[in-house]
């Protein structure tokens, strides 16, 4: 039975940058299940799932626009460095509102009172690789 748009499916996976540099895997770990088609995992995942048959592992290559979208300049903003409470540092998760949402994001640099915050996904703009193997498929 290949797995289709609606199918319960559960999955191990590896995800590569081009680089082989490894941002997540479930080895080790229970594997992930999302219905086929469903926004619970980014699109290209999906449809690069579509088709397999229980036991095989396939590669799957996303580029940006199929995984977390393009890297967008407009998505750093600059916040006086009083609107945080305790200590600013680089590289430090904040949470802040971004087109009237509340959205995550990074502290990138600190310069003088201002503080920039990319607000882009860590994986937005990359190309990113997955080694898939299906292990559960369930007819919904």
């Amino acid at each position: 039975m290949k797995a289709k748009t609606g199918d319960l499916v559960e999955v191990h996976f590896t995800g590569f940058l081009e680089d082989g540099t490894v941002f997540d895997t479930s080895k080790g770990k229970e594997p992930i299940q999302f219905v086929m088609g469903s926004d619970e995992v980014i699109p290209g995942f999906s449809q690069g799932i579509s088709g397999m048959r229980l036991g095989e592992i396939r590669r799957i290559e996303l580029p940006p626009e199929h995984a977390y979208g393009q890297y967008h300049d407009e998505l750093i903003r600059d916040f006086p460095i009083s609107n945080f409470e305790g200590g600013v540092e680089e590289g430090v998760t904040v949470h802040g509102m971004v087109s009237g949402e509340v959205t995550t994001g990074m502290i990138l640099k600190i310069i003088d009172n201002t503080v920039l915050v990319d607000f882009n996904h860590p994986l937005a703009g990359k190309r990113l690789i997955f080694e898939v193997e299906l292990i559960n498929n369930t007819r919904h």
